[in-house]
């Protein structure tokens, strides 16, 4: 419920959350499908995806949910008297870069601690092309600006 023009708006952010749940179990299911999809009408997976069950793992569905509410969302500030751009893409900028570092930061200290060997997955699978192996400072600044359009970090 909203009582003034400084609060969130409650409803939103909970429908943002039940969307993002969703999307969390479609990509369980996805993990599943392999041990639950037997083919068969009545089976687990047919259960999931053939009945209203499906409204449980509706992923793609939910990620569009989820992005116009986000738009929503963000956009919102820009509408209240007062607004300053520099404080809104000032707290943007804050909001998607720290993240971002702490993740790449993460995946570098993993790669120097648990090295990735090519012998170790499928010769000429996506694992051994798109995965970096070892860690490059310039390519970890280049993956932090969030400039390049793959990463391998």
């Amino acid at each position: 419920m909203r009582r003034d023009r400084t609060e969130r708006l409650d409803s939103l952010d909970g429908l943002r959350g039940i969307a993002a749940v969703i999307v969390m179990l479609y990509h369980l299911s996805l993990v599943a499908r392999p041990f639950i999809d037997t083919g068969r009408t009545g089976d687990a997976w047919w259960w999931l995806t053939q009945t209203p069950l499906k409204a449980l793992t509706a992923g793609t569905e939910a990620v569009l949910v989820f992005f116009v509410l986000s738009a929503v969302v963000v956009t919102l500030p820009a509408l209240r008297t007062g607004f300053s751009w520099l404080g809104y893409y000032g707290g943007r900028l804050l909001r998607i870069y720290l993240p971002v570092w702490g993740s790449i930061a993460l995946a570098a200290a993993l790669m120097v601690v648990v090295p990735r060997h090519l012998d170790a997955v499928t010769p000429d699978s996506w694992l051994a092309r798109a995965s970096a192996r070892t860690v490059d400072l310039g390519q970890l600044v280049s993956e932090a600006s969030l400039w390049p359009s793959t990463y391998d970090v």
